[in-house]
């Protein structure tokens, strides 16, 4: 019989730079029974008041990793948030506007998607579907 280890794992980071953004308050949750890893949360925080989470399960197939579960961003100012990728403008349409995206993740192999999303701007909420 084969022996299995279990570990649980838990950091927390004030700050993990990763050049073009840094997230704060960084924890990680996980273990593993030694075959699977069960990723209870990812979450960070991110500027204009942003969390981002991420929980799930990572394993194999095939001898190639695959992981399946959910992502969750929720921003109270996404003027603020944006302004990590461009200029703010005058009268930025963003200024003060909530947002959220929740969604399944699923990443294997060359595929990426998120499925059964829903992507909220304001008062605006949208369903999506994206597959890469």
């Amino acid at each position: 019989p084969t022996r299995r280890e279990y570990l649980d794992l838990t950091r927390d980071v004030a700050e993990l730079n990763l050049r073009v953004v840094s997230l704060r308050e960084l924890r990680v949750d996980a273990e593993t029974d030694g075959v699977n890893w069960t990723v209870k949360i990812v979450a960070a925080s991110l500027p204009g008041n942003t969390t981002i989470g991420l929980n799930g399960t990572l394993s194999t197939a095939a001898e190639s990793p695959i992981f399946a579960g959910q992502v969750t961003i929720a921003s109270k100012q996404l003027d603020r948030l944006s302004a990590l990728w461009r200029k703010p403008q005058p009268g930025d349409p963003l200024l003060d506007t909530t947002g959220s995206l929740t969604a399944d993740v699923a990443l294997s192999g060359d595929r990426f998607a998120l499925s059964s999303g829903k992507l909220t701007v304001g008062a605006l909420t949208q369903p999506f579907d994206l597959e890469i």
